[in-house]
């Protein structure tokens, strides 16, 4: 759902793409699945929200859940698309120090926020 979530995303669509990512964290968040999840998947959802921050030009958040994927992956992954657009983006459109910060406050969360994300 997340990687259809990323192709709304890139196609312009947005609220396709909330909706996509909306539905990869709900089957994450599910009890069974929880389980078993890994947090770099987790944290490949988390990078494609990121995407979308950015792509609606919300470039702080989108700097604090690349921080956020950060800590789930336990390196910032250099073969993520969103990722990289995210970070480009975001960098772009703000001054470093106000990237850094919202970067390092990403660095601050947990699994758990990541689960409560909302698109």
């Amino acid at each position: 759902y997340s990687k259809a979530g990323c192709l709304a995303e890139q196609e312009g669509d947005l609220s396709a793409a909330a909706d996509w990512h909306a539905r990869a964290l709900q089957v994450l968040g599910d009890s069974q699945v929880l389980l078993l999840m890994t947090n770099p998947a987790l944290a490949t959802v988390v990078e494609g929200i990121a995407a979308l921050a950015a792509a609606r030009g919300e470039h702080v958040r989108a700097a604090e859940l690349l921080g956020l994927a950060t800590v789930l992956q336990g390196f910032a992954s250099p073969a993520s698309l969103e990722l990289a657009r995210a970070k480009a983006a975001s960098r772009a459109a703000l001054p470093e120090a106000e990237f850094a910060a919202a970067y390092a406050r990403g660095l601050q969360l947990s699994r758990a926020d990541a689960l409560a994300l909302t698109p």
